[in-house]
């Protein structure tokens, strides 16, 4: 999640400004942890430590993005899933939508957010390719919250959780419960030849922002990304 701070932010004035960005993406990491993975970035020449004499700090910068992604990709685990329902909702998707955000509103209020997290994942191609699929974390909440809008079936389902406490799912998480590109990115890129194929627009997408910042603002959404 260090590292993908960066596709996100390519510069930082401080290891402590990185690490505020960082714990605002909804990550929990020590400041000697941030230091830690950017001194191997930078041994690695994909980040630029340099001393800010007039700071008294250590600025950091992203080198090489692309370089960046592909150490993503090639090192990247699915989250552990601990949990799963298929089933059926008559909630159309906007309403689905908004009663997990209600959902979530609620759970961070009585829990400071923590099992309150929810995000779309990557739908799979064959039967329940136009199933909703939907990372959560905590599915026996969020199934006791829905009640009956949610109905365990495996015939014709348009909907599918997947329950996960791992961080970097949730990390960097846009509007509307979207996954960020990177998460998209990554999750693609470890599926079939087709979702490979998508995988590759996806990338063109986060970088190109990065590559020339004209293109798009790096801490927004990337211009371009396939729906």
């Amino acid at each position: 999640m260090v590292a993908r701070a960066f596709l996100a932010v390519p510069e930082f004035v401080s290891v402590s400004e990185a690490l505020e960005a960082i714990n605002r993406r909804g990550a929990r990491v020590s400041l000697a942890t941030v230091s830690k993975v950017c001194a191997r970035l930078d041994e690695d020449l994909v980040i630029e430590r340099k001393r800010d004499k007039a700071r008294g700090g250590v600025r950091l910068r992203l080198l090489q993005p692309d370089k960046l992604l592909d150490l993503l990709a090639t090192n990247y685990a699915g989250p552990d899933v601990t949990g799963s329902l298929t089933g059926k909702t008559p909630l159309s998707p906007e309403e689905l939508r908004n009663e997990l955000k209600r959902w979530q509103e609620a759970n961070r209020r009585a829990r400071g957010g923590d099992r309150g997290r929810v995000r779309h994942g990557i739908r799979r191609h064959g039967p329940r390719a136009g199933a909703a699929v939907l990372y959560c974390s905590d599915l026996a909440g969020l199934r006791s919250f829905l009640g009956e809008r949610l109905r365990e079936t495996e015939r014709f389902p348009n909907v599918t959780l997947l329950e996960t406490r791992d961080d970097f799912v949730y990390f960097d998480a846009r509007p509307g419960l979207v996954a960020s590109p990177v998460q998209t990115y990554l999750e693609l890129s470890a599926g079939d030849k087709r979702d490979r194929e998508t995988a590759e627009q996806v990338r063109r997408a986060v970088l190109a922002p990065l590559q020339n910042p004209r293109n798009g603002s790096p801490d927004g959404d990337p211009a371009g990304l396939p729906a």
